[in-house]
């Protein structure tokens, strides 16, 4: 038994494509030239000047480049702005001996100042209160010692005899008071109380 359908016939086989070789150095080194030419064409036409009478277009000066060495080096230096605040490393603590209220500051925190220097100034108003009182006990005291060194007045030396005169009558009258208790009391006229306080009166007005 036979296949009825027709004979497949062979396919023929596709063209080969050769490679494409590589462009030889040298036409590589020419198309590089025209094109570096091309780019300084242009830029000649972009910088030239402008012929005269030509509007629209602003001639170019040309510009100098200054040739600057290269030089090594092993650091650089940065200069920076910063806003801050200084703090002393010590601080010195001051005081004054006497109190009061501050009335003015002389000096602000950070300036420098040297010694001696006024660093605040005090309300004095009670200070000199004070000293008023002080200057009149030492005029009272200069008077007082005026008067010892004048010695006693005429007036002061007649009362002083008078003080002693009363004295003296005092302590007669308490000699005479306490000998009449003696007597009374040698024959138990008056207690031994009596006798007593009659006694010391006449001790204490002899003292």
């Amino acid at each position: 038994m036979t296949d009825p359908s027709p004979p497949i016939a062979p396919q023929p086989a596709p063209p080969r494509v050769a490679a494409r070789a590589a462009p030889p150095r040298r036409q590589r080194a020419l198309t590089a030239a025209v094109a570096l030419a091309a780019v300084v064409s242009l830029g000649y036409l972009a910088l030239r000047p402008a012929p005269p009478g030509a509007s629209g277009v602003r001639p170019v000066d040309p510009v100098t480049v200054p040739a600057v060495p290269i030089e090594g080096a092993t650091g650089f230096v940065e200069r920076r702005t910063h806003v801050g605040r200084v703090e002393a490393a010590r601080v010195s603590r001051i005081g004054s001996e006497l109190g009061g209220a501050v009335l003015e500051m002389l000096v602000d925190e950070g300036d420098r100042v040297t010694p001696g220097q006024p660093l605040a100034r005090f309300d004095t108003a009670r200070l000199r209160a004070r000293r008023a009182e002080l200057d009149a006990e030492r005029l009272r005291q200069e008077a007082i010692l005026a008067e010892l060194r004048a010695g006693p007045r005429r007036e002061d030396i007649d009362a002083q005899k008078a003080q002693c005169a009363r004295l003296d009558a005092a302590a007669a009258l308490a000699r005479a008071t306490a000998a009449r208790v003696r007597a009374a009391r040698d024959h138990d006229a008056v207690s031994a109380q009596e006798w007593d306080a009659a006694r010391l009166q006449a001790e204490q007005a002899e003292a």
